[in-house]
């Protein structure tokens, strides 16, 4: 018993107790509110390094009604796109203050949706998706069903729903090959993605 109290996540209840303060008042310290007696803020630091408290991100967004988690499904992260894709998203959503949280659907629509169902679970602030198949898949039915926020890149076209970002692979593809013509090549090999993905 006495060890699973020693696991326990401290609480804002444990740290008030240690330093002698109210819940309210370590809510203050710690939103760096200045109208707290300095004695009674280092006491609410103290506690808080002595019991290892760390801010409950789920239950303070609760409390604000406020949701800092943006989720990212991609196809894939072994490549290097999708890999930097990530990174880059990342970092623009830590700057904005967000956490992302990324999963990969392993080209499976159906584990692309599953996936999707948790993040709404988890009250996700948004997603970015970069679909299996395109835009009218199961997961962006799932997304549209259900209000979420999002973001649809990659292999899609434009949607009513949700903003797009996607290649215009025909004119990507055009300036390649007039580029590959134009130094003399007559034989041009094109490898893409599967029948599903491109449909």
């Amino acid at each position: 018993m006495a060890k699973e109290a020693q696991q326990r996540r401290a609480s804002i209840h444990d740290v008030a107790s240690r330093a002698g303060v109210s819940a309210a008042t370590v809510s203050k310290v710690l939103a760096g509110v200045t109208t707290v007696k300095p004695e009674n803020a280092q006491r609410v630091f103290d506690a808080v390094e002595l019991l290892g408290y760390r801010v409950d991100p789920l239950a303070s967004d609760m409390r604000r009604a406020k949701r800092r988690i943006i989720g990212a499904i991609m196809p894939e992260f072994e490549s290097e796109f999708f890999g930097q894709m990530v990174s880059e998203l990342e970092g623009l959503a830590e700057q904005r203050g967000f956490t992302l949280v990324a999963a990969s659907s392993r080209e499976s629509e159906a584990r692309e949706k599953e996936i999707l169902a948790r993040m709404h679970d988890w009250r996700v602030a948004g997603v970015v998706l970069a679909p299996v198949r395109n835009e009218h898949g199961p997961a962006a039915g799932f997304m549209k069903a259900n209000g979420m926020t999002g973001v649809l890149i990659d292999r899609v076209l434009a949607d009513d729903a949700f903003d797009t970002v996607s290649a215009d692979s025909a004119a990507a593809s055009a300036d390649v090959a007039r580029a590959l013509v134009g130094k003399g090549h007559r034989h041009i090999l094109v490898v893409g993605l599967g029948q599903q993905a491109a449909t």
